[in-house]
């Protein structure tokens, strides 16, 4: 894209379209033809950042992998330099975590997107460290895009380095360095910032390796690691963040905070390498199952999962809110069923972006659609009527299944080309999950005492 035809873009740099302010440039939202939008990084000084910007065109621009940024172009005139990304909805993975700079309280991610999110970082990093023979090293969770499914992206490449197996395994053999964080240039230093972003997705905080403090977990990190974590990683349950305790992941929340501490050891030596990290993380996930909901806005047995098996489920949720029964339509059936086929070489939940509302389900095993439809309503003590809101974790999948307007369903199921994932989607029509609408309405009167106080019954 040439300079004026980015300018018109972004509305001329519109301090309005600004999505990040960085030491190297500005961010910034383009919105091209047929809604199309783009995320259009303006450095400051073209010679300045001349090494960056080469890094930045020859890192993401030549590797192209999931869990990497996607360079789409880059603008080369006179003094400016501006690169073109593929825009990532979901923002920045520290607006997820992190308090804004007004202290306001960010909408939370639920443990199944937070282990998801450090599988694709962990890939990602892995991909980069054995395939390419890159380190990232400034790695943040700054600099993790996610995307409209919060499937992670590497970005921010200006301080890579492509590694020299020589001198980096003399690096290891003859240093260790007192600050934890490794050798300047090393892969170990990768590990570590790795390290941190899994502290971060524990405790919802933000952690600095540097800043000298007697706040605990606010400090020093390796000295609060060194003297709480290494003899029992249980010791440190109180920091983890309240939100994601006590859903039925606790033991997986600690064994993840394991190897968040073995990313983060002293010693060079005792750091797992990332293609490690990724296996014992992939490991974790086995028969979890994720769930994915979306807004209208943006077979191997047959028991369990007849139309008739996924409209009784349904109409037994509908029903409990006074809402009338949904029906089965071959078209929406025809719809869903075309989709997920699609997905079974991946076995990722995308959504299809289709007319239709839309729930996927996915498991690493077996799973009916009367199970997925439960999964679904098991949400309803998350959704509170009075806010219309979800309160302590995901409800949108509840509240598409009771939503009083669609009043057509189709569902179809398919085994991944792995042989044991399956996923499930169910489309309705009309469209629920309407910004500013409630699912069903209910008089003062008629009102549970649960939904009047924020908690649902199954």
């Amino acid at each position: 894209m040439s300079f004026m035809e980015l300018c018109k873009a972004t509305d001329y740099f519109s301090t309005d379209n600004v999505l990040g302010i960085g030491t190297t440039g500005i961010m910034y939202k383009a919105e091209v033809q047929n809604n199309c939008f783009l995320a259009v990084k303006r450095l400051y000084d073209a010679e300045k950042y001349k090494r960056k910007f080469l890094l930045e065109t020859m890192i993401p621009g030549r590797h192209i992998h999931r869990n990497i940024a996607p360079l789409l172009g880059f603008c080369i005139e006179k003094n400016e330099r501006i690169l073109v990304y593929q825009y990532m909805s979901n923002g920045r993975l520290s607006n997820w975590l992190h308090s804004d700079h007004e202290g306001h309280q960010t909408v939370k991610l639920d443990w199944p997107e937070r282990i998801h999110i450090a599988l694709g970082l962990a890939r990602g990093l892995s991909w980069l460290h054995k395939s390419c023979k890159i380190v990232h090293l400034n790695l943040d969770s700054e600099c993790i895009l996610l995307d409209k499914n919060f499937e992670p992206k590497i970005s921010n490449f200006g301080k890579a380095k492509f590694i020299n197996q020589t001198v980096e395994d003399h690096v290891r053999m003859k240093l260790f360095l007192i600050d934890g964080l490794g050798v300047k240039g090393s892969v170990e230093r990768d590990v570590y910032d790795f390290g941190i972003i899994l502290f971060e997705l524990i405790t919802g905080k933000r952690l600095s390796p540097t800043t000298d403090s007697s706040d605990s977990i606010n400090g020093h990190l390796m000295n609060y690691i060194s003297n709480n974590l290494f003899n029992d990683p249980v010791d440190f349950y109180d920091a983890i963040d309240k939100f994601i305790i006590g859903k039925g992941f606790d033991d997986k929340i600690l064994r993840l905070l394991e190897v968040a501490c073995d990313c983060v050891k002293a010693s060079l030596k005792q750091r797992p390498k990332m293609v490690d990290v990724h296996k014992t993380i992939s490991s974790m996930l086995h028969l979890i199952a994720i769930l994915l909901a979306t807004s209208s806005l943006s077979q191997t047995c047959d028991a369990q999962n007849s139309p008739q098996d996924y409209l009784d489920a349904h109409n037994r949720a509908r029903s409990q809110v006074g809402v009338g029964p949904i029906r089965w339509d071959a078209t929406v059936a025809s719809y869903a069923q075309n989709y997920v086929k699609k997905l079974r070489g991946s076995c990722n939940l995308v959504h299809s972006g289709g007319p239709y509302g839309e729930n996927l389900a996915w498991s690493s095993g077996d799973l009916t659609g009367v199970a997925a439809v439960n999964m679904w309503v098991a949400e309803k003590p998350k959704y509170d009527y009075n806010s219309n809101k979800c309160i302590g974790g995901e409800c949108r999948h509840y509240t598409q299944v009771v939503w009083r307007n669609s009043v057509r369903l189709g569902c179809a199921k398919v085994r991944c080309n792995d042989g044991r994932s399956t996923i499930i989607s169910c489309n309705y029509d009309p469209p629920g999950n309407i910004i500013g609408q409630r699912p069903f309405d209910i008089t003062p009167f008629q009102l549970p005492f649960s939904f009047n106080n924020g908690f649902g019954d199954n």
